[in-house]
């Protein structure tokens, strides 16, 4: 009696599916029927396990997980260029603000008070923790979407934000064309941000 088939369809997470074929033996008491010549059995119980695995599947996981790992490292950039341009933002702000001091006080500062003195003081101090930061530019292929803009605002290319430099006994135009540059450098850095932003 021809033994009966049971295709088992199983499915596994990543590999495609397991196909498990199991053959079926007749029943004890059929499973011993004799041949006439020899008096054999010819009769046994047999289970065959056939396993098939999908190589599309596999390759299909592996370049979703090299489009993942690359994802993250484009993420990690921008968020190490984006935490580069707050910082510089910061520094100018606390710059602009020494300045501001000099430049709206009333009656102006002489070019000898003590007070005025320790202002562009405090604003040379800033500016050498602004000159030891270094931007890193962002990865491409956004770099190539705000290049332009990140070429005027860092142009040594170094991304080293350039800030004007004052002694304790600058006069009033050169203080307040420092202001003025510094305004600018802020607001050039607002729109690299932004470009960034729209550019995910």
């Amino acid at each position: 009696m021809a033994a009966d088939s049971v295709n088992v369809v199983q499915q596994t997470s990543g590999i495609g599916p397991r196909v498990t074929q199991i053959t079926q033996m007749p029943p004890d008491n059929q499973k011993d029927t004799l041949n006439g010549a020899g008096g054999n059995i010819i009769g046994k119980d047999q289970v065959t396990v056939e396993t098939t695995s999908s190589h599309q599947a596999l390759d299909a996981m592996r370049r979703f997980d090299s489009i993942a790992d690359d994802l993250n490292i484009t993420a990690k950039n921008i968020r190490e260029t984006g935490n580069g341009l707050n910082d510089a933002t910061d520094l100018l702000d606390r710059m602009n603000g020494e300045l501001g001091k000099v430049i709206k006080n009333y009656p102006p500062f002489s070019l000898e008070d003590a007070n005025r003195k320790k202002i562009l003081m405090s604003y040379a101090s800033i500016k050498k923790e602004i000159d030891a930061l270094t931007v890193p530019p962002p990865p491409s292929p956004v770099y190539e979407k705000v290049k332009g803009m990140w070429e005027n605002l860092f142009t040594e290319n170094d991304g080293k934000i350039t800030t004007p430099a004052l002694t304790d006994s600058s006069p009033y135009d050169s203080v307040e064309n420092a202001a003025n540059a510094l305004s600018s450098t802020a607001k050039a850095i607002s729109s690299v941000m932004s470009a960034l932003k729209a550019s995910l």
